[in-house]
């Protein structure tokens, strides 16, 4: 019994210590674009049946002992994230479900983040590029390229890009694609705010405000969702937890202390 109090303990510290990582993670990108926070589930490890002692001295009852905790899962939380005004005609955002597509290297990535500037090319042209140089692509999945002389870029909440010129004239540019995943959580990671499909099979390219994709607002760009109380609370409760496996552990050591030091 002493023994499964040791490893119960650890692994109730090492569960402990993961939660604080993730929801350090969580409060460092407090402040960034389009982040996602996640979330640590745990789940028991195997219990045990043991056979322990009762009153009266001969009679004993079954109980089951368990194990400890590991970590099972770290989902994200994919809710909307708070829209805030910037005032530059260059950053989207997305209220509502979808993804921006970005090309890296000729892979396809996601992103909510929608912080993107122009680029300007040898031949006059302006790419539309996010803050690593990747384009954003059209619903064709092509880089939007605005033409020579563009003065300012419009997107429409639906997604129609204009491109505007010295004497104002509006020329269209194409027609925005966002990316929308049978599960947002078949999604990998990549860093940087960005996405990619495990399955990509199972994302679908729309227009926004189509088959329950998110509208663009344009001149805005989606915070990260993190909830600083909800965060608080995890970490303080986290640290307790890592405390009281501690202690839990400090006092099975104590009890095998004593029994090693008994005489025969």
């Amino acid at each position: 019994m002493i023994e499964r109090a040791f490893w119960a303990s650890a692994s109730g510290m090492a569960a402990a210590a993961q939660q604080v990582d993730i929801t350090a993670h969580n409060l460092a990108n407090v402040n960034t674009p389009g982040f996602k926070a996640g979330r640590a589930d745990f789940q028991d490890l195997v219990y045990a049946a043991v056979r322990v002692p009762v009153a009266p001295a001969d009679a004993v009852q079954g109980v089951s002992v368990g194990h400890g905790t590991r970590l099972a899962a770290t989902p994200r939380l994919w809710r909307q994230g708070p829209l805030r005004e910037t005032g530059s005609s260059w950053d989207l955002a997305l209220e509502g479900p979808g993804f921006f597509r970005v090309e890296e290297d000729g892979e396809i990535l996601y992103t909510r983040a929608g912080s993107f500037q122009p680029s300007p090319r040898a031949d006059g042209t302006l790419w539309v590029v996010d803050g690593a140089g990747r384009p954003l692509l059209l619903d064709s999945g092509q880089p939007v390229i605005l033409p020579p002389g563009t003065r300012s870029m419009e997107v429409t909440p639906e997604g129609q890009i204009w491109a505007e010129g010295p004497g104002g004239q509006r020329v269209a540019v194409g027609q925005l694609g966002l990316a929308l995943p049978a599960s947002a959580d078949t999604l990998e990671a990549r860093g940087d705010g960005l996405f990619a499909a495990t399955d990509p099979a199972g994302v679908v390219v729309v227009a926004p405000g189509e088959v329950g994709a998110g509208r663009v607002r344009q001149g805005m760009l989606e915070q990260s969702n993190t909830d600083l109380a909800t965060e608080m609370v995890r970490l303080l409760s986290a640290q307790r937890a890592y405390q009281l496996n501690a202690r839990a552990l400090l006092t099975a050591d104590e009890m095998l202390g004593q029994v090693n030091r008994l005489r025969p």
